[in-house]
């Protein structure tokens, strides 16, 4: 009786001595897996067991993963087991409702319990929950109990569970630090690596480049049309979409590449082991592979085009946020080459961001200095040879390079936003001035005035009301004022193009489709429409003399147009020949260089004095009286012409 005695005196010191042990061994060391394996082979020597097991469960979207950790005859597993779904269902019987700790042997648990046991090879076995304030963190489990010993008894189990509270807070304090340490290198929507952790890890890669002879390479990936998702769907829409587009990326990958999400519809790839540039273009081609199946999002399907850069690491050093600099170049010419594109950098292309950067800047002081001014264009009565209004066009007078046309500064304007203050000082002046005209010459009835409006206008909740907002100012009415959308904008999105164009119409404003004839829009979206008139594209003009096929065209749309009760206005006229053969199809009004070129308000306030009868031909609108422009190197000359005719290229 005396050595049972003592020999139970003894084991309650040595608990109680590990007990100390083990919570100073939980406060030195730096990461609770170093400490398992450690505090586990104690556990079978304190208890005399030979299997010891902790399970930590996963926690959801903080990027914790569970792991399990086990000790059995002595030897440690050589790396945490990740906890799956099977093993979560096979554990779930073990702990109890109260989650309190349990002596398990077979005769006085389920058969659910018991089957677990037997599957795990254990005897016996005391279990426990690693919990701290009610939350369920994991489960601790000794078993097989040493047969010189005996059972497992409450004194055993009042033990593991005093540990099993010191454990919980150490599990709790170090998955803090993981919870936190996840949260500042990763995205929290998306879980992908952020701008920081992708940077690190492209630092280090670059570092462990040999000799330069290893190749790797950055894609930087954009989202086509992300913000008309958000902007129709809304931004919970928005944000399902980022999450599906994530998953998909992921597919495509290989386990040393870096996936991440800087933002927005931004992401970034890093290939570690891209030996040759058609390894790059095949993941280029898996991604948008990837991509191409519609998404099923908010209940509608949306499909998703995504442009796309490249940056391979060259023969001299180059850092890491250069590197990724290069891959959003060359992203950008791909979105500027059209949707879904791929370009690989090359050191032409920081010359053009170079400007761009300093278009931006320059432009967002540009409307409160008064540098932007409107020049007019007049649309001619093909039958009189009389104006009958004018079109709106945007001119930026810089003060360091002189005329810059809008091809130059619009997209930047979209991009960044500024389009939306651009576009109400557009309208504002367009209005005033028409207003002025109105009120000059009373007997020019029905003399208007047409301003562009961009898709991402239209798609501003707030536009409809600005519209309404300006007419009340000025005092212009309705009726003289036309609004001209591209045809893109509704094939795109015809929905909202049908529910926005309907309140605009209820203003009393006319509407105007631009470029005509480039966009595939059907006859069942035009009748949808409240359309006034058809912009008949320069593209048909210019030939529609010396081609049979575009002359066709262009009496194809005249005769639809007519046929819905449409007005017809041929853009890009450059020679009389056009403009009678144009008039022989039946077109009634037109506009071009042949007739004028926008030129100031003050040019065409002249041609209104002249007597009524008086022709524009006849007026002298002359070429030499605009500023000389200039062409910024960020767009074709092609395009740059386009610009001189349009508001928006």
């Amino acid at each position: 009786a005396a050595y049972a005695l003592y020999t139970r005196e003894h084991r309650k010191r040595q608990q109680l001595q590990y007990l100390y042990q083990s919570s100073d061994l939980l406060q030195r060391v730096a990461t609770q897996n170093a400490a398992i394996p450690e505090l586990l082979r104690q556990l079978c020597q304190v208890f005399r067991a030979d299997a010891a097991r902790i399970t930590l469960l996963p926690m959801a979207r903080t990027g914790v993963d569970g792991h399990t950790f086990e000790v059995r005859h002595g030897e440690t597993m050589e790396r945490p087991e990740a906890v799956n779904s099977a093993f979560l269902e096979s554990f779930a019987p073990l702990l109890q409702d109260d989650q309190r700790g349990f002596i398990a042997v077979p005769p006085r648990i389920s058969p659910e319990s018991r089957e677990w046991l037997a599957y795990q090879s254990m005897r016996n076995a005391m279990c426990t929950a690693l919990q701290t304030e009610g939350q369920l963190l994991g489960s601790l489990i000794i078993g097989n109990r040493l047969s010189d010993v005996g059972g497992f008894d409450d004194d055993d189990l009042t033990l593991l569970e005093t540990f099993a509270a010191q454990a919980s807070v150490a599990v709790q304090n170090s998955r803090l630090g993981d919870r936190l340490e996840h949260q500042a290198f990763h995205d929290p929507l998306t879980g992908l690596a952020n701008r920081a952790l992708f940077i690190d890890r492209l630092q280090h890669a670059l570092k462990r480049r040999d000799d330069h002879r290893d190749t790797m390479a950055v894609i930087f990936l954009d989202l086509d049309d992300f913000k008309m998702v958000n902007d129709t769907l809304g931004h919970a829409a928005g944000d399902e979409l980022l999450c599906e587009v994530s998953n998909r990326l992921k597919t495509v990958l290989r386990p040393s590449d870096t996936a991440a999400r800087f933002g927005g519809d931004e992401f970034a790839l890093l290939l570690e082991e891209a030996a040759e540039p058609y390894a790059v273009i095949g993941i280029a081609e898996r991604i948008a592979a990837a991509l191409k199946p519609h998404f099923r999002i908010a209940g509608r399907e949306v499909a998703v085009h995504a442009s796309v850069g490249v940056a391979y690491t060259s023969a001299h050093d180059v850092e890491a946020e250069e590197l990724l600099r290069h891959a959003d170049v060359a992203m950008y010419r791909a979105k500027k080459n059209g949707k879904g594109g791929f370009e690989v950098f090359e050191p032409g292309m920081q010359e053009v961001v170079n400007r761009r950067l300093e278009v931006k800047t320059d432009l967002e002081h540009a409307l409160a200095a008064g540098e932007l001014v409107l020049h007019y264009q007049p649309v001619v009565d093909l039958a009189t040879g009389r104006a009958t209004g004018v079109e709106a066009l945007v001119r930026w007078n810089h003060p360091r390079w002189g005329r810059v046309m809008p091809n130059e500064f619009i997209s930047i304007a979209e991009e960044t936003g500024l389009i939306d203050d651009l576009g109400v000082f557009v309208l504002r002046e367009a209005c005033r001035q028409c207003q002025r005209w109105q009120t000059a010459f009373p007997d020019h009835d029905g003399f208007s005035v047409s301003v562009n409006v961009s898709p991402r206008q239209l798609r501003d909740e707030h536009f409809v009301a600005d519209v309404w907002r300006v007419l009340s100012q000025t005092g212009l009415h309705p009726s003289r004022l036309v609004l001209e959308i591209t045809e893109s904008y509704m094939v795109d999105d015809p929905q909202h193009a049908t529910e926005r164009l309907h309140e605009l119409k209820k203003l009393g404003v006319r509407l105007s489709i631009d470029d005509f004839g480039t966009g595939y829009s059907s006859l069942a979206v035009l009748q949808e429409l409240p359309i006034d008139i058809l912009k008949i594209d320069k593209a048909f003009v210019d030939h529609v003399v010396d081609d049979p096929r575009r002359a066709a065209f262009a009496q194809a749309i005249v005769r639809m147009g007519k046929t819905l009760g449409l007005g017809l206005i041929a853009e890009g006229v450059e020679s009389g020949e056009q403009a009678e053969r144009l008039r022989a199809l039946g077109c009634g009004l037109a506009q071009g260089y042949h007739f004028s070129q926008p030129v100031e308000p003050s040019m065409i306030t002249r041609m209104l004095h002249r007597d009524a009868s008086a022709t524009v031909e006849a007026m002298d609108l002359s070429v030499d009286s605009v500023p000389e422009t200039i062409v910024l190197p960020l767009h074709r000359a092609s395009d740059a012409a386009r610009a001189e005719r349009r508001m928006y290229s």
